[in-house]
């Protein structure tokens, strides 16, 4: 994650999905706790209905908030987070690692990937090729070597992509407390969780309901140290 912690012990609330969690955390953090950051609008209209609909509950949550400073956007109450035992193949295709006919099969689809994103991308370039239709020289002109340099690069990277190297699949939402939740405030945050995942929205880019996998709790001490708890009682 990229935030930093407080020196004292920290509670950390993961949300695992089976789905890229960059397109919604914030939404779902909203929906699921009531909480959501004041400086940025996303999930906003999800925690204001969360606290209309269950005031008590999301008053308690917030109570054992706890803002962190993310690296890129201030102060945050949650954010993405890598999955444990998930990578992606750097295009979009997430999965479980294994032998090495996974391996292949994720680096053969990087390669497709950008295949496909060049044949379409610079599908007039590779016409004026055919068709010697190029345009005088000046600034961003298609001349012949502005076309075939074009193409030299694209296929360096589909053969970079091709080469591939593995990253972390985030699949997982963070959400930062400085105190643990109790049993109750886990079902209700795992249940509500379950609900925005059932409930697909293209405006936040989710075309399809996605799976919940996992609700739990970690302390992280100051040091980084990472330890699963057990809801409190």
């Amino acid at each position: 994650m990229d935030v930093t912690l407080p020196k004292r012990p920290t509670y950390i609330l993961v949300v695992d999905t089976d789905r890229y969690s960059g397109n919604f955390e914030r939404q779902l953090a909203g929906y699921a706790t009531g909480i959501c950051d004041l400086e940025r609008h996303h999930g906003r209209d999800q925690a204001e209905d969360a606290e209309k609909e269950h005031p008590d509950m999301v008053a308690a949550l917030r109570s054992k908030s706890l803002p962190v400073r993310h690296h890129d956007y201030g102060m945050v109450t949650n954010t993405i987070r890598a999955t444990p035992g998930r990578l992606n193949n750097g295009a979009g295709f997430h999965y479980t690692p294994g032998g090495p006919e996974v391996a292949e099969d994720a680096r053969a689809r990087a390669k497709q990937s950008m295949i496909d994103f060049h044949d379409g991308a610079h599908a007039q370039v590779r016409r004026r090729l055919a068709e010697n239709d190029f345009q005088p020289e000046g600034p961003g002109a298609w001349t012949r070597k502005a076309c075939e340099r074009t193409l030299a690069d694209a296929q360096a990277s589909i053969e970079r992509a091709g080469r591939f190297i593995s990253w972390p699949a985030y699949e997982s939402v963070a959400m930062f407390f400085h105190e643990p939740l109790t049993v109750g405030e886990m079902e209700f945050v795992r249940r509500r969780a379950e609900e925005f995942a059932a409930s697909p929205s293209p405006r936040i880019m989710i075309r399809e309901p996605f799976r919940i996998l996992d609700v739990h709790m970690i302390r992280a001490e100051g040091t980084g140290t990472e330890i699963r708890i057990e809801p409190a009682a």
